[in-house]
């Protein structure tokens, strides 16, 4: 991706759970002057609590949403009965920080 960029392009890496390291080739760096970063959407969504911007934002995600931008991706139901053993429960929240099957993990809570 970043041998695409033209000189001086920033790279912007966002969601990191694939826990995959960011690589970036020094070359890139030294002659097309690439800059690379991470934006963390939690840090600006504080620092845009009363912001126009922060509304902006809802009002691009819903329109992107009613032209059908968007893909849903997979996802693994997982069950949590209020009477799921304590051991059970572990194992489960083990399997969906280890993205298990490539799925992302939905808990459904019931009573």
């Amino acid at each position: 991706m970043a041998k695409l960029l033209c000189p001086g392009s920033t790279l912007v890496t966002y969601g990191g759970m694939s826990r995959q390291p960011v690589a970036m080739p020094t070359s890139l760096l030294l002659f097309k002057d690439i800059r690379a970063c991470g934006f963390w959407m939690n840090r600006w969504y504080e620092a845009h609590m009363d912001s126009s911007a922060r509304a902006e934002m809802w009002k691009d995600i819903l329109d992107l949403t009613a032209g059908g931008m968007f893909v849903a991706q997979p996802m693994a139901e997982v069950e949590w009965p209020a009477s799921l053993a304590t051991e059970v429960a572990e194992a489960r929240v083990r399997e969906a920080v280890a993205w298990s099957g490539g799925n992302k993990h939905a808990f459904v809570f019931s009573s």
